[in-house]
Formats: C-alpha cells, sequence, structure tokens
C-alpha cells in the first residue's frame, strides 16, 4: 500500500487510515502518525470511555518533555485497511501514533524525497 505524506505537519509527515478496536469489537477509524521512534503506540484518551478499555498494565514512559510517568497501558487490534493487523500495547495521549511495537508487524518505506510510504505485510 502506498500513502502520500500528510501536508497536516510541517514537514509533511506520514499518516495512515486505521481502524482501531476494542478487545470486545467496538471501533473507530483514524489518523495514525508513523513513529519509529516511539517504543509503543498511542491512541488518543477520548477512546477510552468510548471503546470503554480496560486497563492491561502500568507502564513507564518517558513523553517529549523527557519525563517519565508511569501510566496504564491497553490492549487494541489495529488494522491497516486489510493490509496489516494486529494487537498492540498502547497507551493514552494526544493522538493516534504507530510506535515500533506495531512496526515490528509490517514493512514500511518511508520515502521522504517522494513524499510517500509504501506499508506491506511481510
Amino acid at each position: 500500500m502506498r500513502v502520500p505524506y500528510s501536508r497536516e505537519y510541517n514537514p509533511p509527515a506520514p499518516v495512515i487510515e486505521v481502524a482501531v478496536r476494542s478487545p470486545r469489537g467496538e471501533g473507530v477509524q483514524l489518523k495514525a502518525l508513523i513513529d519509529s521512534g516511539a517504543d509503543i503506540s498511542v491512541f488518543p484518551r477520548g477512546l477510552l470511555r468510548e471503546l470503554k478499555l480496560v486497563p492491561g498494565s502500568l507502564v513507564k514512559v518517558q513523553v517529549y518533555n523527557g519525563s517519565v510517568e508511569e501510566i496504564y497501558s491497553y490492549f487494541l487490534e489495529v488494522d491497516v485497511k486489510g493490509v496489516a493487523r494486529g494487537i498492540v500495547e498502547a497507551v493514552p495521549g494526544e493522538q493516534m501514533i504507530l510506535g515500533r511495537n506495531f512496526l515490528r508487524l509490517v514493512n514500511v518505506t518511508l520515502k521522504g524525497k517522494e513524499g510517500e510510504l509504501d506499508l506491506v505485510d511481510p
């Protein structure tokens, strides 16, 4: 699957459409930023209530300003238009970010010059 970078970011960034589902099957469609520097994936806090998510375990995360916080993680199914699907551990945050714990499920090629990404299921 080839996807152009999102121009909602400056500079443009790798963003894909995903379906996110709770273990019970409730789901939503979201735009997700691909972030190979993130150890764990992040989902918008509003999904806690919307999908009736149940906490998994306490994890320590270092946020963008360098501080370390201990917060609950949750398990979500992430589906990229049938190209890739998997259960990932994620923490609540501001936006949907697919970190390395999701990227291990797929092959992603970031093409900065062309302003696009290729995503395939290995």
